[in-house]
């Protein structure tokens, strides 16, 4: 009996999480989110949750709760890298005198220990050698 009503609570705030976040994406655009990281990351103040969530569709999550640190997964296409990609990586890792990358599962690779301040001039790199 328990095990059924545990079940059905499980469903239901998952139902409540997937509707949530269907309202989030359904209120603002992709461009509204790229522009609310850069107002964040000129003016420094505290992002909030709905932003946080919002964020991590463009592959920025926070890393601890004071948002100190911040990780940008970046897709490859494929899996594979090409030689402009590459020195753009090179080019980020030099820049913010970054010691490493990540190459995660599901094709993607990994900045770690940014700061917010930091990642637009990153998505500038990368959408210049794209």
């Amino acid at each position: 009996m328990w095990t059924l009503i545990f079940t059905a609570l499980i469903k239901l705030f998952q139902k409540i999480k997937i509707n949530s976040c269907k309202k989030l994406k359904k209120d603002i655009t992709s461009e509204d989110i790229l522009a609310s990281l850069f107002y964040y990351a000129v003016f420094g103040e505290k992002i909030s949750e709905n932003d946080l969530e919002r964020f991590k569709w463009h592959g920025i999550y926070a890393k601890d709760e004071k948002q100190t640190s911040f990780s940008l997964k970046i897709p490859l296409n494929l899996g594979e890298l090409n030689l402009e990609q590459l020195e753009s990586i090179l080019d980020i890792l030099e820049t913010f005198s970054l010691l490493k990358i990540s190459f995660k599962d599901g094709q993607k690779i990994e900045f770690d220990s940014l700061n917010l301040r930091d990642i637009p001039e990153i998505f500038n790199i990368l959408n210049i050698n794209k």
